[in-house]
C-alpha cells in the first residue's frame, strides 16, 4: 500500500509529514500507519518526533508508539517506557498497550518494571492486561506468580490478565492448578467467570 510507495518516493514522505498536522484525527492516524509501514529509519524518527511533540488525540500518540515498535522494537522500548512513567493518563494507557502487542522479551520487562513501581491501582491493572496480552512464557510465569502468592484482589487482577490465554490448554491447566492450590473461594469464582470452557 501507501507504505511501500513512501519507501521509494521522497515526495510522498513530505506529504505524510503534512498529514501528521492535518486537522482530522483519521488523517493523522493514517499518516502514522503509512510511515510505520515503510520500514525506513527516517520514518521512525518522524514518529518519535510526533510522539514527543504530542497530539490533542491520545490515539495518535498510541499509533506512533506502536509504529515505532514495528520499525525497531529494541530501540523503541526504552523510548516507550518514558511514556509509561510520565505522560497524561490516556497516553500512559496507550504506552502500556503498545509493548503488550510485542513478542520481544524487553517489552515484557519494561511493563513489569513499570508495574513494580506504579502505585495507581487502575493503571497497574492496565499494565497487567498488557503483560498478559503478550503471551510470552516469562509474562505468563510472572502473572501466575501473582495468582499463587499475592493478596486476593491482586491475584484476581492477574487472573483477568491471563484470561486471553484461556484457549491455550497448557496455560489453562497451569492457571487452574494454581487457583485450586490456593483454595480461595473468591479467586475460584473469578477463574470460573474468566476461564469458562470455549
Amino acid at each position: 500500500g501507501y507504505g511501500l510507495l513512501v519507501a521509494h518516493h521522497r515526495g510522498a514522505l513530505a506529504h505524510l509529514v503534512d498529514l501528521l498536522c492535518d486537522p482530522e484525527k483519521t488523517a493523522r492516524i493514517a499518516a502514522v500507519q503509512a510511515l510505520a509501514a515503510t520500514g525506513r529509519e527516517d520514518a521512525a524518527l518522524l514518529l518519535r518526533l510526533k510522539a514527543l511533540t504530542g497530539d490533542r488525540e491520545y490515539e495518535v500518540i498510541g499509533e506512533c508508539l506502536t509504529g515505532l515498535l514495528n520499525l525497531a522494537a529494541g530501540e523503541a522500548i526504552p523510548f516507550i517506557a518514558r511514556f509509561l512513567k510520565k505522560a497524561p493518563p490516556d497516553v500512559r494507557l496507550e504506552a502500556a498497550a503498545a509493548p503488550g502487542s510485542s513478542r520481544e522479551p524487553v517489552a515484557f520487562a519494561a511493563l513489569r518494571d513499570c508495574w513494580q513501581t506504579e502505585v495507581e491501582r487502575e493503571f497497574r491493572k492496565a499494565l497487567l492486561i498488557a503483560i498478559g496480552s503478550s503471551r510470552q512464557p516469562d509474562a505468563v510465569d510472572f502473572l501466575l506468580g501473582l495468582v499463587s502468592s499475592h493478596p486476593v484482589p491482586l491475584a484476581i487482577d492477574a487472573l483477568a490478565a491471563l484470561a486471553p490465554c484461556r484457549f491455550y490448554a497448557d496455560i489453562r491447566t497451569r492457571v487452574a492448578e494454581t487457583v485450586q492450590q490456593r483454595g480461595e473461594r473468591e479467586l475460584t469464582r473469578a477463574f470460573e467467570r474468566g476461564f469458562r470452557e470455549p
